[in-house]
């Protein structure tokens, strides 16, 4: 079986390894300006992202692994699309119109993080439609997946662009009531200069507050007066933890 698409450029696309009897290709997307994104079906990972710097070289702002070995044995879902549910739930367990279901407890026994064991960013994703510039991928969960009640199917779509960087949308459809919740999981990193150096800004109002074992309260915090807050331009060295 294999996850090549007919009809494409043979430098878009390039053998990264093999799961389950499946090639598992790389995909790469090219803006007109030089930004450069490297995507696999495996987990939908963004594998790398690189831009055009003034010296001619490129530089990655990323972490990823070189083979698809590293993302089989990865704990910390580099650049994965995680579902079906990002984040935890307390206990493993939630109640949904009056019926109990029991999910994957991957962490700790105790808890579901990223959908279980068998979540979104271990699975090979379907590659929908290519362009030189975007992606799109698709992913069928069946009812009772990872104990999540109906069939649910997720879209996932990469686009780089001189004007945006990299763009990411992500939906999905159920049969029936369900928890829904996909995160894009990317390290981002600017290579060797000290983080602290740096000056980073969030477009975000608001942030999840989480209890003494990490899982969400349910609440929507202002981040106005927390550390969270990078609303406007700031340095990250003068963040108090």
């Amino acid at each position: 079986m294999s996850l090549f698409p007919r009809h494409v450029p043979q430098d878009q696309l390039r053998p990264f390894g093999s799961l389950h009897g499946a090639d598992v290709p790389e995909i790469v997307l090219r803006s007109p300006g030089g930004i450069e994104a490297r995507i696999i079906p495996y987990g939908a990972i963004v594998r790398d992202l690189s831009l055009p710097m003034p010296d001619g070289r490129r530089q990655g702002i990323v972490l990823g692994y070189d083979s698809l070995d590293g993302y089989l044995a990865d704990p910390n879902y580099f650049g994965a699309l995680v579902g079906r549910f990002a984040n935890r739930i307390a206990g493993g367990r939630f109640t949904l119109d009056g019926t109990a279901y029991d999910l994957d407890r991957n962490e700790g026994g105790t808890t579901t993080l990223h959908g279980g064991r068998g979540g979104f960013s271990t699975r090979l994703w379907a590659i929908e439609e290519l362009t030189e510039t975007a992606v799109t991928l698709a992913l069928v969960s069946p009812e009772g997946d990872q104990g999540f009640p109906g069939t649910l199917t997720a879209l996932c779509r990469y686009e780089v662009s001189d004007r945006s960087g990299l763009r990411v949308e992500v939906s999905a459809r159920t049969t029936r009531p369900t928890p829904v919740s996909l995160a894009q999981h990317s390290y981002f990193t600017l290579g060797a200069r000290d983080v602290r150096d740096l000056r980073l800004t969030v477009h975000a109002d608001r942030y999840t507050p989480v209890d003494g074992a990490n899982i969400p309260t349910g609440a929507l915090s202002a981040v106005g007066g927390t550390i969270f807050d990078f609303r406007s331009p700031r340095l990250v060295g003068a963040v108090k933890s």
